[in-house]
């Protein structure tokens, strides 16, 4: 078994703005937490996610292979 940075990481975004906070699941799309974003801007966020998710697990992936390499895993 290959070790990784990540192991037990399961694929997300946090969206911040302000003091409003939100995590999404990227597989599926899924709402995990809230902290004040109102529902219009919560389904506005999630469109772009969806949009945006091919490009988003792509930066994931890439982001935690640097951290393998920094960590000489």
């Amino acid at each position: 078994m290959r070790k990784t940075a990540k192991p037990f990481l399961k694929l997300h975004v946090h969206v911040d703005r302000d003091n409003l906070s939100a995590k999404f699941w990227l597989k599926p799309v899924q709402l995990a937490r809230n902290i004040g974003f109102s529902q219009k801007d919560l389904r506005t966020i999630e469109k772009m996610i969806v949009a945006h998710r091919q490009e988003l697990q792509e930066r994931w992936d890439g982001y935690f292979r640097l951290l393998d390499v920094a960590s000489g895993i």
